[in-house]
C-alpha cells in the first residue's frame, strides 16, 4: 500500500507511542502537584485532590468558551491560569513552561514506542514517501517534536497538532489543514490510527485511505543494562511498583477496618508511603480512607525527650518533651482513633510516642501500620498499642518470605526519604510548634546530593505511576490479602537475592543514610563501589559484604549461584538462630584483622 501513496500520516497516541494504562490520570496529578510546589502552597492529599478537580474544571471551562471545543486547550494557557488562581507570585508564563516540561517528561516515562508502526515509519522513509505525525491533543506542535525526539524517532517531517491548529481529525478539519498544507489529494494520503471514529471513519469521509491499529497496552521491552532514567522509571513501574501499590491497598482496608480516622506518615521514610496511599486513594474512588497526615518525628528526637533514668531528666529534656507533647497535639495525635505509618523494621518511634504520650487524658495509644517489622536479634515485637508489618512481620512466620522486605530494607528507606534533613529538636515559631531539621550534620551533603539524583526521581515517579495505574483500572475491591501479602513478599525476595543486571546497574549506585537515635548519622551506597571476583580475591570480596544491600552485592560479584547459595544459608540460619550468633562472633573476631563485619541478614 505504501508504494502507491505519496504521504503516510501516523497517529501519535496509542499508535506510534503506546500508552502506560491509565496514564493520564496520574499526569493529571502530578503537573497539579508541580504546580503547588511552585506556589509554595500545602499538598497534602485533600489539597491535591481539591486542586485537581479545580485544575479540571478550569480546563472544562477554558475548552468550552473555545472558538473550537475538543480540540486541546493550550497547555500553557491551562497552567497560566492554574497558577493564577494559586495566587503565584512569579512570572505565570515562567512556571506554566516548568510545568510543561514535568508533563512532557511524564508523558515521554509513560509511553513506549509501538515496533510495528516504527517499521512502519522506517520502511515508508527507505521508499522516500513523506511522513507526518498529526494528532488530537493539547500538546503544541513543539512538544510533539520533543516527546518524539526523546523516544529517539527520526523520520518524521512535520508534526500537526489540533492544539495549535484548533481543529480536531473527529470533525476531519485537521486533515482538512494537512491536506491544504501538504499539496496532496486524499486519495494519495495514508494515515494509520487507532480511534475508529478520528483515525478511520473521518479520514475516510474525507477520501484518506485509513488503516486501523487496534489500541493495545504498552507492555515491557528489553531494558538496557545502563542506569538511564528510562530504566529507573521502569523499575520502579515494574519492580517496585506492585509492592508499593499492595501496600496503600492493604492500608487503606485495614485503617478501615480498624476504625482508623487518622493516618501519621512519620517524616522521613513515611514520605513516599503517603505519596503513594494519596495516589491509590485518588484514583481508587471506591476505597474509603481516613485523614492522611505527615508527622515530624524522629527516634532521635524521642529517645532525647524520654528515659526511665531520673538521673538523665534535666531542663532540656523537659523542654524538649513539653515541645513533644504539644506538637503532638497539635497533629491531632491526642485526639480520635489515629494510627502512625512507617516502614519499619522494629516500631522502636511508636513504643516511645506511645510512652511519651501515655500520661496525656484522654489520650489513646497509636496503632502502628509498617511495611515491614523485623528484628535479627529475635527478639519480641510488641509495641505498645499494637502494630502490623503489611507485608513482613515475623511475628507470622520466622521464614525469607516473611523477611523480604527487610533484606532490601537499605533500598526501600532511601527511596522513601523525604527531601528534607531528620528532625533534632523543636521550638516555638509565634504559637505554632515546628521541628527543627537537620541542616548541617556530615550526611546532609550525601542526602542532598541523593534528592537530586535523576535515577531515584525517576524510580520514585515510576512507583508512582504504577499506583496510579493499579488504582484507576488494575485495583480489585475484594482484596485477597494473603494472595496480594505473597505476591509482594515474592517481588522483594527477588529483588532481594536475585536482581537482574539492569536492576543492579540502576539501583547499585544509590546512597542511603541513616540518622541514629544515638551516635553518628552514616551514609554510604547501596553496593560497594568494589566488585572483586569472589574466587580470585576473597578477602577484598568479604569487604564488600559489608555492603547496605549485602544480597545485592554477592548476585553482583558472583552471579545466582553464589545468591543462591546464600539465600539457603539464610533459610538455614533462621532455623537456628544459634548459628547466627555463632557467625555473628567469628565476623567481629575476624574484624579485628581483616575490617570484615558482616553476618546473613542486613550488613552489620
Amino acid at each position: 500500500m505504501l508504494r502507491t501513496v505519496q504521504l503516510l500520516s501516523l497517529d501519535v497516541f496509542d499508535t506510534l507511542l503506546v500508552r502506560i494504562p491509565n496514564q493520564e490520570a496520574f499526569i493529571v496529578q502530578e503537573t497539579t502537584r508541580a504546580a503547588l510546589a511552585l506556589a509554595n502552597r500545602e499538598q497534602s492529599s485533600q489539597e491535591l485532590s481539591r486542586w485537581v478537580g479545580a485544575r479540571i474544571a478550569l480546563e472544562r471551562s477554558l475548552n468550552q468558551t473555545s472558538d473550537t471545543c475538543n480540540a486541546g486547550v493550550d497547555r500553557r494557557r491551562l497552567y497560566r491560569e492554574l497558577l493564577q488562581l494559586m495566587s503565584y507570585a512569579g512570572d505565570p508564563a515562567q512556571g506554566a513552561e516548568a510545568i510543561v516540561r514535568v508533563e512532557i517528561r511524564l508523558q515521554f516515562e509513560g509511553t513506549r514506542v509501538n515496533p510495528a508502526i516504527h517499521r512502519l515509519l522506517q520502511v515508508a522513509r527507505s521508499l522516500e514517501r513523506r511522513v507526518i505525525a498529526v494528532s488530537d491533543t493539547s500538546l503544541s506542535r513543539a512538544d510533539l517534536y520533543e516527546l518524539l525526539r526523546l523516544h529517539g524517532i527520526d523520520g518524521i517531517d512535520a508534526v500537526y497538532s489540533s492544539c495549535d491548529a484548533r481543529a480536531t481529525k473527529f470533525s476531519g478539519r485537521l486533515f482538512d489543514e494537512v491536506l491544504r498544507n501538504e499539496h496532496v489529494r486524499p486519495s494519495a494520503m495514508l494515515h494509520v490510527g487507532d480511534n475508529l471514529l478520528s483515525d478511520v471513519y473521518a479520514a475516510r469521509q474525507r477520501g484518506i485511505r485509513s488503516v486501523h491499529v487496534p489500541r493495545r497496552r504498552a507492555r515491557s521491552a528489553p531494558i538496557a543494562e545502563n542506569p538511564q532514567p528510562d530504566a529507573a522509571f521502569r523499575f520502579g513501574y515494574e519492580t517496585l511498583g506492585p509492592v508499593f501499590a499492595t501496600y496503600s491497598h492493604i492500608l487503606l482496608v485495614e485503617s478501615a477496618r480498624r476504625g482508623i480516622d487518622t493516618l501519621h506518615f512519620v517524616a522521613r521514610d513515611g514520605y513516599l508511603l503517603m505519596r503513594a496511599t494519596e495516589t491509590l486513594a485518588s484514583t481508587a474512588r471506591f476505597l474509603a480512607h481516613p485523614k492522611l497526615r505527615y508527622a515530624f518525628f524522629s527516634r532521635r528526637a524521642t529517645a532525647l525527650a524520654f528515659s526511665e533514668e531520673a538521673a538523665d531528666e534535666g531542663p532540656q529534656r523537659q523542654a524538649l518533651r513539653a515541645l513533644l507533647v504539644a506538637y503532638g497535639e497539635q497533629q491531632g495525635l491526642l485526639a480520635g482513633r489515629g494510627a502512625i505509618v512507617d516502614t519499619g523494621w522494629r516500631a522502636t518511634l511508636q513504643h516511645g510516642l506511645n510512652r511519651l504520650f501515655g500520661s496525656e487524658g484522654g489520650f489513646e495509644p497509636l496503632y502502628g501500620f509498617y511495611l515491614g517489622l523485623w528484628d535479627e536479634e529475635c527478639s519480641t515485637i510488641d509495641p505498645h498499642g499494637g502494630a502490623v508489618g503489611l507485608i513482613s512481620d515475623q511475628r507470622r512466620g520466622k521464614n525469607v518470605l516473611e523477611g523480604a522486605a527487610y533484606y532490601v530494607s537499605a533500598m526501600i528507606e532511601t527511596l522513601c526519604r523525604a527531601p528534607h534533613g531528620t528532625v533534632l529538636d523543636y521550638r516555638m515559631e509565634g504559637r505554632a510548634v515546628a521541628p527543627v531539621l537537620d541542616t548541617g550534620s556530615r550526611v546532609r551533603p550525601d542526602e542532598e546530593s541523593s534528592d537530586k539524583d535523576p535515577r531515584r526521581a525517576a524510580i520514585v515517579r515510576g512507583i508512582l505511576a504504577y499506583v496510579a495505574a493499579y488504582g484507576a483500572g488494575g485495583c480489585d475491591a475484594m482484596l485477597n490479602l494473603r494472595k496480594a501479602r505473597k505476591d509482594a513478599q515474592l517481588r522483594l525476595l527477588r529483588l532481594a537475592f536475585f536482581p537482574r543486571a539492569w536492576e543492579l546497574a540502576v539501583t547499585k549506585d544509590l546512597i542511603a543514610t541513616e540518622g541514629r537515635a544515638q551516635g553518628e548519622p552514616w551514609a554510604g551506597t547501596l553496593i560497594a563501589s568494589d566488585t572483586p571476583n569472589p574466587f580470585l580475591h576473597p578477602r577484598a570480596w568479604l569487604r564488600g559484604l559489608r555492603s547496605l544491600w549485602p544480597y545485592g552485592y554477592v548476585a553482583a560479584t558472583g552471579g545466582y549461584p553464589l545468591a543462591a547459595a546464600f539465600l539457603a544459608l539464610e533459610m538455614l540460619l533462621l532455623k537456628c538462630p544459634a548459628a547466627r550468633d555463632v557467625l555473628r562472633r567469628l565476623a567481629l573476631r575476624g574484624g579485628a584483622r581483616n575490617g570484615i563485619s558482616f553476618v546473613p541478614g542486613r550488613a552489620a
